[in-house]
């Protein structure tokens, strides 16, 4: 975000701005994110394994795809700079957090 901002990149990932106001902001691309994962989660937890934003490691949506993948931070600690990133795939199984290496 420092580097290159929000917006759309190559027309796939969108990453919305933080401190924006108005219908598109990041807290409500945040709450509808979080929603949406909730609730398939209630009924099929091996699909939707991890814990939700503000749940202590819950997964914090800060990007999607317009293929409908989300990218996240895993809120694991009070330091967001050691945040893992991971993804939550539209079609695919949940993976781990993605190595930073």
């Amino acid at each position: 975000m420092d580097g290159y901002g929000a917006g759309i990149w190559r027309g796939w990932p969108r990453f919305h701005t933080p401190l924006r106001t108005g219908e598109r902001r990041c807290l409500t691309h945040v709450e509808d994110t979080v929603d949406a994962y909730r609730q398939p989660k209630d009924g099929d937890a091996a699909w939707y394994p991890l814990a939700v934003w503000p749940e202590p490691g819950g997964f914090l949506p800060f990007a999607n795809s317009i293929d409908g993948d989300y990218l996240g931070w895993l809120a694991q600690s009070g330091d967001p700079d050691t945040w893992p990133l991971i993804g939550w795939p539209r079609h695919a199984h949940q993976g781990p957090p993605l190595d930073p290496a």
